[in-house]
C-alpha cells in the first residue's frame, strides 16, 4: 500500500524518500557554544519514508534501494 505521509513529521507529501535514521551523540565545546563535535553515530536498521524537508533537517542516509514514492 502506497503511503503519502512522511514517517518522521507526519506531513502529507507527493514525493517521499526511503532513508535510514541516524542518531548522533555530540559533545558541546565549552569555549564556543556554537560548535559541537559528533562523538558517535548509530544508523537505525529499518528504513523509513521521509519528505525532503525532514531529510534536510535531521541526520539520515538515503537507502540504496531508493524506492521513491
Amino acid at each position: 500500500m502506497k503511503s503519502d505521509t512522511c514517517e518522521n513529521c507526519g506531513d502529507r507529501e507527493e514525493k517521499l524518500y526511503r532513508v535510514y535514521r541516524i542518531y548522533e551523540t555530540i559533545e558541546l565545546n565549552q569555549f564556543d557554544p556554537n560548535f559541537s563535535q559528533v562523538l558517535s553515530q548509530t544508523v537505525e536498521p529499518e528504513s523509513e519514508m521521509w519528505c525532503l524537508a525532514c531529510m534536510s533537517l535531521y541526520p539520515n542516509v538515503v537507502a540504496d534501494d531508493q524506492n521513491q514514492q
